[in-house]
């Protein structure tokens, strides 16, 4: 009876395990969805480029599915024949570095960040997808590529404002809002 318990138990913790890793591997498996679509026409393995910026920020937004946010955890390199995009492979596994060339690079003004200007970078080959990113990468990118990109100071011509996300980052921030307040007044009750 006891070595029946044991198994059962052992089955149980098995299961466990199992579903565990199951539901971490479907979230990054839908997380790398969009970039996919980035490394199925600009996949390369990285080298060392001419100029290089780590840790940097960028947004994949593709329409019709929610943007993706990688802060600080993008390595941006500019190359001879273009630029290319690193994440860090702990923090963002399974996700192949891109070398997007020159000549496919489109960068229009943004709205997007809501403490910084930012550009939005469209890339020829696949279009809906955009990798939004604060002006300041912008500009190094195309400081470095020396007029070989095509940035505009104007709007695209799909809108220039993500108002959905604003909306939703803004009620995030009232729900966190309204919990801390509820947090402290419970703390207050309770010590007082």
């Amino acid at each position: 009876m006891v070595l029946m318990d044991i198994f059962q138990q052992f089955l149980s913790a098995l299961l466990g395990i199992v579903v565990f890793v199951g539901s971490i591997m479907l979230i990054i498996k839908a997380n790398v969805r969009d970039w996919d679509v980035l490394v199925a026409k600009y996949g390369r393995d990285w080298a060392t480029p001419a100029m290089q910026k780590n840790m940097q920020t960028a947004i994949l937004y593709s329409d019709g599915r929610p943007a993706k946010t990688y802060n600080g955890i993008i390595t941006i390199g500019l190359f001879r024949e273009g630029v290319g995009f690193k994440l860090n492979s702990i923090l963002a596994p399974l996700h192949r570095p891109i070398l997007v060339p020159y000549k496919d690079v489109q960068g229009y003004k943004k709205d997007w960040f809501l403490n910084a200007d930012s550009m939005e970078l469209e890339f020829r080959k696949t279009p809906g997808m955009r990798l939004i990113m604060p002006a300041d990468q912008v500009d190094w990118i195309a400081a470095g590529a020396k007029d070989r990109v095509s940035i505009s100071d104007q709007y695209p011509s799909h809108g220039k404002s993500p108002w959905a996300t604003r909306a939703a980052a803004f009620l995030l921030m009232v729900m966190f809002v309204c919990a801390v307040i509820s947090a402290i007044s419970f703390a207050m009750r309770s010590v007082f």
